[in-house]
């Protein structure tokens, strides 16, 4: 059985219970694996462990899924093909949920051909290591996941495949599915590259029953937040709520690219930026300098303590749901583990004890500005199946199931149909949807991993280190420049 009270991830003890279960004979070759729910249901865990245990699965050959079938313990020396068979690399494991459901809805219409996912999960960084080695040697995957970051360059060097050009009639009823935003950001030289699932937005999630209780609002200015982090500052505060700071965020190197999706905005709101509309480096500018100021002032009047510096990315979402702390600087990509952390019905709690808001603006005038932080699906210059991927891509937009996804996850979406949706039966998922729709995609950078490590070296230093503000911009300014011209 399930164990927790042993430092052993849940995915990793349920991957191992289903390998036992196969390797005594209890789970024969060809045999259908509990659902999803099934397994949640019988092992009390939720589903992320039960989708992290059979992806493993999956990728170590030991089982494989059908599309509308369900997942099958694989026949001993016999490999499951059918054709077309599209190879994917993927990063994001719900993502899989969407194509798998968008094969069935494709399969359903054209039985005399259907399409089979063969899929490869991989971390961040080692997708993207993955996928240039498979170009490299010419084997790359038929479609894969990218982050929107690394859009522009895999377009730019032919990588993947402008869908305007197989089939430039699709390109208005993509344009009138997607958020505008979303649509916008993968357009590279006029033409589309990508079709985005994973939709994140950043913002401000605040325990909305202690405000409420405490006759506080949520702020929207950088002097109203001071005013609320002063009085969750005061120990007659911690005493009553049972907190330990007024603040969390992630603000250096130990959180990696979550500390600059999380802090981007806040430069954004002074004015500032980090490329110009002509594209060239941005970040030694006096509305930079007021960003940082702003960031330090938090430190400086304790509303986060030293050991902040050392906080990796879940640290702060994992805090607000334990209750350590009123309010973080985060994303809507924290909601996993927030709900994992504090154990909440998101149902019952999202409306009444949380909430997400626009980050503060330096005044009431400036207006709310968000990150947008996620991930799009491309089709590789590459494959021999550019077809079959595009039809796999038009299933995604036409599927109407679709909305099924994002409404079980009350997760904004891409798509503009189904955000109104949920905006009309969960009316606290508006603020969330409507900042996405004021939002602005991530610079998309030439090798934006290593640019993103160089802006975590700088606010590191600038909030934990006491470096001054405008000699570390300064410096930090002069080595980007040298990289992006190499």
């Amino acid at each position: 059985m399930i164990e927790r009270d042993i430092p052993i991830p849940l995915h990793y003890q349920l991957k191992t219970l289903i390998k036992r279960q196969i390797d005594s004979g209890t789970l024969q070759p060809g045999d259908r694996l509990p659902t999803e729910q099934e397994l949640c249901k019988r092992y009390q865990v939720s589903r992320t462990p039960v989708r992290q245990a059979l992806t493993a699965l999956v990728q170590e050959g030991i089982i494989y899924r059908r599309a509308g079938v369900g997942t099958f313990v694989t026949r001993a020396r016999e490999t499951v093909v059918e054709q077309p068979h599209l190879q994917l690399l993927a990063n994001e494991a719900h993502s899989l949920e969407i194509l798998e459901g968008a094969v069935k809805h494709w399969n359903q219409g054209h039985s005399h051909r259907d399409l089979v996912l063969d899929c490869r999960l991989y971390e961040r960084a080692a997708l993207q290591q993955r996928f240039n080695q498979a170009m490299a040697q010419g084997e790359a995957p038929d479609l894969v996941e990218l982050e929107d970051v690394w859009l522009t360059d895999y377009a730019k060097s032919a990588s993947i495949t402008s869908l305007d050009e197989l089939s430039a009639d699709w390109m208005a009823e993509v344009a009138e599915a997607l958020e505008p935003t979303l649509y916008r950001s993968q357009l590279v030289g006029g033409q589309l590259f990508g079709l985005p699932l994973r939709t994140e937005v950043t913002g401000l999630w605040i325990r909305q029953d202690w405000l409420e209780e405490a006759h506080l609002s949520p702020p929207t200015t950088w002097e109203e937040l001071s005013g609320v982090l002063d009085y969750f500052n005061q120990a007659t505060s911690k005493w009553r709520f049972g907190h330990r700071y007024p603040l969390a965020f992630p603000g250096g190197t130990a959180a990696g690219t979550a500390t600059v999706n999380a802090l981007l905005p806040v430069l954004w709101s002074t004015g500032g930026d980090l490329l110009t509309q002509e594209g060239q480096l941005a970040l030694a500018d006096p509305a930079v300098y007021q960003a940082l100021n702003f960031l330090y002032s938090l430190v400086e009047r304790k509303y986060l303590p030293p050991e902040a510096q050392g906080w990796q990315a879940a640290d702060p979402p994992r805090m607000l749901g334990r209750g350590e702390v009123p309010m973080i600087f985060g994303g809507t990509y924290d909601w996993p583990l927030i709900e994992s952390a504090s154990g909440w019905a998101k149902e019952e709690t999202l409306p009444s004890q949380l909430g997400f808001y626009p980050l503060p603006r330096p005044t009431a005038e400036t207006p709310p500005v968000a990150a947008v932080v996620g991930t799009t699906w491309s089709i590789t210059r590459q494959s021999d199946l550019q077809a079959e991927g595009l039809q796999l891509l038009q299933a995604i937009v036409d599927d109407a199931g679709l909305s099924d996804f994002y409404v079980e996850r009350l997760h904004v979406s891409p798509f503009r149909a189904i955000n109104d949706q949920l905006a009309q039966h969960y009316p606290w998922m508006q603020e969330s949807i409507q900042l996405l729709r004021v939002a602005r995609p991530r610079p998309q950078i030439q090798e934006y991993g290593r640019v993103s490590r160089f802006l975590q070296q700088m606010i590191e230093e600038i909030l934990w280190q006491d470096a001054p503000i405008e000699a570390t911009v300064d410096r930090t300014h002069h080595y980007l420049t040298l990289l992006l011209r190499d």
